[in-house]
């Protein structure tokens, strides 16, 4: 038979195929974390202003929508990038429905 190991050039590491015993190796002990890493994110998500500026035309809208006898639909999206205040608009609208007899989830 032949083994390609016995055959490596002078030099060449060979795999060692002996095993080390569990009491040989000892494990590092984790340590625990104890400082307090800094959050990068800012609380501020739906958290209203003192004013909703530029959006009394939307806020209108919903106002005649929740005053109809029975609206067209029941469905409003709001769609815009990131940071421009859907969360507080939201949280306006469901405070605006309510007060209007409106069950708002």
């Amino acid at each position: 038979m032949h083994n390609p190991a016995e055959a490596a050039p002078t030099g060449v590491p060979r795999p060692d195929n002996t095993r080390q015993q569990e009491s040989d190796v000892t494990q590092p002990e984790a340590k625990a974390r104890t400082e307090q890493l800094s959050n990068p994110f800012r609380p501020g998500n739906g958290v209203a202003p003192p004013y909703l500026a530029g959006r009394d035309p939307l806020l209108a809208e919903f106002e005649r929508f929740l005053g109809e006898a029975h609206p067209p639909h029941a469905n409003w999206t709001l769609t815009g990038i990131r940071g421009t205040g859907r969360t507080v608009l939201l949280g306006e609208f469901a405070g605006r429905g309510e007060r209007s007899g409106w069950v708002c989830l």
